[in-house]
């Protein structure tokens, strides 16, 4: 089983794992990623792959079914066919209209045999590579036309996931499921829906939401009522992860986003020794819990890994599991993250 009291000591310990690995209290847990895949991601990209690799790693190892996507409103393929398509996403009189270049790709399903994993992994070092010498802000052109960075559709991801959480469940029998929202930024506008004659209005002041599925209603930020109505609507978990580049953001995003009050200097001292910082409980923004997050926390030292690959022969697998018992990587992201979705095992 797993050994919970000893998570805090991931990063310092390999017997974080007992010989077996199962669920106890008879709850089977899933996991749904989605990753921000927006132009101001490219500095964050290679630590925030880093960490998808050990957390997939994790899964794998305690038998968590899991799935990962990436999500942006820069769709390469209507731009590589050099015709623009019709709007793929249709919206009825009183529906709010989607961006029609909002597009998912998925990177990582436990799904994946283990070559096919391996695979994946190589496949992910590789985009690592192209967004740590090229991307946006270097203005080089390595980065694979699907994997392009644009905007932060976040609200047409929630709504996507509406479906996509149910099914999930279903396909794995689960009981719990925890959807992870990692982003840098807010979401991009929502803000046209369909009239009563099919025509499009703009929407003025804050939205008024009805679900037609569940019949409840939801008026205030746009992000945070589509992921209260998510919750609602699936039994999901809503977890969230906000990627920043300095402490001086922290207070005020603490103050934003907190139900409670938070002492800022305290927030900003953790935030620094730690790299994270939690908002647990009811957030304002819609997230249970909302983690600030240092972007540079992120990464693992290229080197470090590269010198585990050699090691191990070219078995990306196991140098990643090497990886997972060096000492002197910084543990803290995953720490906290693994922490959060064991807790009810």
């Amino acid at each position: 089983m797993l050994d919970t009291s000893k998570l805090h000591s991931y990063k310092y310990s390999e017997d974080v794992f007992k010989r077996v690995s199962v669920v106890t209290t008879g709850k089977n847990h899933g996991l749904m990623m989605f990753i921000d895949f927006s132009g101001s991601m490219d500095r964050n990209m290679p630590g925030t792959i880093d960490q998808l690799m050990i957390l997939t790693s994790f899964c794998r190892r305690v038998n968590i079914p899991f799935e990962v996507f990436s999500f942006t409103d820069n769709d390469q393929s209507s731009f590589q066919a050099k015709v623009r398509p019709e709007n793929r996403w249709t919206s009825k009189p009183g529906e709010f209209i989607m961006d029609r270049d909002f597009t998912m790709r998925q990177y990582f399903s436990s799904t994946m045999k283990a070559h096919e994993y391996n695979e994946a992994l190589l496949n992910m070092m590789c985009l690592r590579r192209a967004f740590t010498t090229g991307g946006i802000l270097n203005g080089t052109h390595n980065i694979p036309a699907e994997d392009i960075t644009g905007g932060t559709p976040l609200n047409e991801c929630i709504i996507a996931a509406r479906k996509m959480v149910p099914a999930f469940r279903r396909k794995y029998g689960l009981q719990v499921v925890n959807t992870v929202f990692l982003t840098d930024g807010a979401s991009n506008g929502m803000t046209t829906y369909v009239n009563e004659d099919d025509t499009p209005i703009s929407l003025r002041g804050l939205p008024f939401i009805r679900d037609m599925q569940t019949r409840k209603e939801y008026e205030g930020d746009m992000t945070s009522a589509l992921l209260n109505a998510l919750k609602d609507a699936t039994g999901a978990h809503a977890i969230g992860f906000f990627l920043l580049g300095s402490v001086h953001s922290v207070p005020g995003l603490v103050k934003m986003a907190s139900d409670v009050k938070i002492d800022p200097k305290k927030a900003s001292k953790e935030f620094t020794d730690t790299g994270i910082f939690p908002i647990e409980g009811s957030c304002a923004i819609g997230f249970e819990p909302y983690f600030l997050l240092n972007a540079d926390a992120l990464i693992i030292r290229e080197k470090s890994l590269g010198e585990e690959i050699k090691n191990s022969g070219g078995n990306v697998g196991a140098a990643f599991t090497a990886l997972n018992r060096r000492k002197n990587i910084d543990r803290q992201v995953s720490t906290k993250f693994i922490d959060k979705i064991t807790k009810e095992f």
